[in-house]
Parts: C-alpha cells; structure tokens; sequence
C-alpha cells in the first residue's frame, strides 16, 4: 500500500487475523520524478502481489539499517526502498499477463497466504478449485517453477522470518502459531530452507546475508 502526502485515506486489518505492519517513509527528488513518471501515483495505491520473500527482506533490511545506523545507511535504505518499489512494478505486471492458468494460480497463492496458519492437506485443498491435486500441481508448477506444497512452506518460512524479529515469542510458538508438527521439524526445515536455524537467524546481526540464495532449496 502507498500513501501519498495530501491524500486521505483508512484501512484496516483483518479482525480475524488482525496484522504486524511494516511501513517506511521516503521523499526528495527521486520519489518526486517516480510520481512525475507516474511510476506511482495516487490512482494505484494498492499493489496485489502476495506474500513476497525478497520484499519481506528488503523491508527487514530497512529496519536493521535503521537501528544500527553505521555510516551511509540513508543509501543503503535508499536502495531497499528503491528495490522494494522496482520488485512490487514487476510482480504486478507477471500478474496481469497471465491468463487464466496464471489467475488460477493467483487465487491459489492467496489462499495459500490466508491459511498459512493451518496445516493444509494438498489433496482436499485442490477440490475447493474443482480438480484433482495432481491436474492443479502441474499448473501452479508450470507458473512458478515450484510445487504447491513447497510453494505454502517456503511462505510459512517466510512468515516465520517476520516472527522471528518480534521479541518475546519463542521458536515453539511460532511452530505452534504456523501448525508444524513440533518445534523440532520446524527448525530443521527452517535451517534446510534458509541454511541456519531459527534461533541463530534470529540472534545474528546479519539476518539479511541469509538471502534468497536459500529459498525453495530442496
């Protein structure tokens, strides 16, 4: 979500689910000529993209530039912004050159985002899109390159990297919170699918060297 200066506007959480919420301000002559080019404007506020691994990174990058504040971390944060924005414009255009394969596998990825604190059973879960598992396997891997059920847990990693900056909240919570089966599976998943465990990723100042370079590892 944008906000523009001037412009009024509400919104809300999910009473449901409720949210974290992450935000970051940014002005001067870049974001200036990004409004002149009408790369953003106050038309399209709102940017449909889904749960994002490398945009969730950029943001955490943000904040540990922020708190530690070594020299040159305005650019640095800069950049992240600059990132974010660049990477949210290019999911929203694979977005609308889809068909209707690539908005099927939209509405799949938005409930997967909406249950990601269930545990699904892939079988049941493909019979709510009308088709056998293996028929809405094959599409959604022929969109991402991935499986759905490796798809829902690289989100459910990818929302636990967001948990796992809350303080307070224990490596057994947040297994309990993303409905894996104990604490134990879900630290050796995290640690296969991002190379260190849930509580050095957690306890390390350099979080954000644990990039993409591990997502969707097999």
């Amino acid at each position: 979500i944008l906000l523009f200066p001037g412009v009024k506007h509400t919104y809300c959480p999910s009473k449901k689910e409720g949210w974290h919420e992450y935000y970051v301000g940014f002005n001067g002559p870049y974001a200036k000529m990004l409004h002149d080019n009408q790369f953003i404007n106050e038309g399209h506020p709102i940017y449909q993209i889904g749960l994002d691994d490398f945009i969730i990174r950029q943001f955490l990058n943000i904040f540990d530039f922020v708190q530690k504040e070594h020299p040159g971390f305005q650019q640095q944060v800069g950049a992240s912004i600059t990132q974010i924005l660049a990477k949210a414009s290019s999911l929203l255009l694979q977005r609308d050159q889809g068909g209707k394969e690539r908005t099927l596998v939209d509405k799949i990825k938005y409930r997967f985002e909406e249950s990601i604190f269930n545990d699904l059973d892939m079988e049941v879960f493909s019979k709510e899109f009308g088709m056998e598992y293996s028929k809405l396997r094959t599409t959604f891997k022929e969109i991402t390159s991935h499986s759905p059920y490796k798809y829902f847990l690289q989100l459910k990693i990818t929302k636990a990297k967001v948990l796992l900056q809350q303080e307070g909240v224990s490596v057994k919570e947040i297994a309990y919170q993303l409905a894996f089966q104990n604490e134990y599976y879900f630290s050796r998943l995290f640690k296969k699918k991002t190379g260190v465990s849930p509580t050095t990723w957690r306890n390390s100042s350099q979080f954000d060297n644990y990039d993409s370079d591990h997502s969707f590892r097999n």
